[in-house]
């Protein structure tokens, strides 16, 4: 290890935090980011030796997260959802469709283009019992557990059938009021409750579960097929209601994260569903967006 030390002569010496000069500097930093995920799942416990340092541990976080429709805003139906699993989003106890979305694409793509380019699917994070989490050693490849425990949380956010929104996705899950800082999610004392769907929600669901199913498809069937009629429910749905907007003064308890723009994610939507299932209603749909053929700057 090194340092850096600044002899001022009328003050004491200022040193660095200790650092290393080598060629693998940043291996380890790869493998913290991806322990991220797990490191803010909800609804487990966080534990050794799967969190790397006995310190990190902690209880599980809402274990059984029911939440009920938020009381109040336009929403016309009252029920509850488990809901419980998913990622925390940042410093906060909410769980959000809309950042999932990315997060688990994020994954998922990372694996999908792994493949597509013919790396080696043994190696971290592709591989089975590489990236040490508490699913290592099941056979599957870990980045895909990982991804799978945030989709799970995504498919569960669907408004069921028989309500007037069915197949719209809850925005979001969180905290009636922001909790104090430095509550452990096992210590939030807030009841909690599920927002209004949103298209952009309902999209994400529709893109993430449709890429879900064709990457499942042949190491978890049935999940894979659950994951299509979600996506594809999704995407009618998000057909029929186009334009519900999460508000942008939603931000009491969690964070609004509203999207009045949803072209992109029913262009998005639709490439992946059409990639999936070769229908020709999404390419439709692909070819008449704005986004068609656009390649961004």
């Amino acid at each position: 290890d090194y340092k850096i030390v600044v002899d001022k002569s009328d003050e004491s010496p200022a040193e660095s935090m200790p650092f290393k000069i080598s060629k693998d500097i940043y291996s380890s930093m790869k493998d913290d980011a991806i322990k991220y995920f797990y490191h803010n799942r909800s609804g487990i416990e966080i534990k050794m030796p799967y969190c790397g340092r006995a310190d990190l541990a902690r209880p599980a976080g809402h274990p059984h997260d029911v939440m009920a429709t938020f009381p109040g805003n336009w929403y016309p139906d009252n029920y509850s959802l488990d809901v419980t699993g998913g990622w925390y989003d940042a410093g906060d106890h909410g769980k959000y469709v809309v950042n999932a979305g990315v997060s688990t694409w994020t994954l998922l793509n990372q694996y999908e283009r792994a493949k597509y380019a013919g790396e080696d699917l043994t190696k971290a994070p592709f591989g089975d019992n590489t990236m040490n989490i508490p699913e290592s050693g099941n056979g599957k490849p870990d980045i895909l557990d990982e991804a799978k425990w945030s989709l799970d949380f995504m498919l569960k956010m669907q408004v069921p059938d028989g309500y007037r929104y069915a197949g719209m996705v809850h925005h979001k899950g969180h905290d009636e009021f922001w909790t104090a800082l430095g509550i452990r999610p096992d210590q939030d004392p807030e009841t909690r409750y599920l927002k209004p769907p949103s298209t952009a929600a309902t999209l994400n669901l529709a893109a993430v579960a449709a890429q879900g199913a064709r990457i499942y498809k042949d190491i978890d069937s049935d999940f894979s097929s659950k994951c299509l009629v979600a996506a594809e429910k999704a995407f009618d749905a998000a057909v029929k209601n186009p334009s519900i907007y999460a508000p942008e003064d939603d931000s009491i308890g969690g964070g609004a994260y509203n999207d009045s723009y949803v072209e992109d994610e029913f262009y998005w939507a639709a490439s992946e569903l059409y990639i999936t299932t070769g229908k020709e209603k999404y390419l439709t749909t692909i070819k008449s967006s704005t986004h068609y053929l656009e390649v961004p700057t």
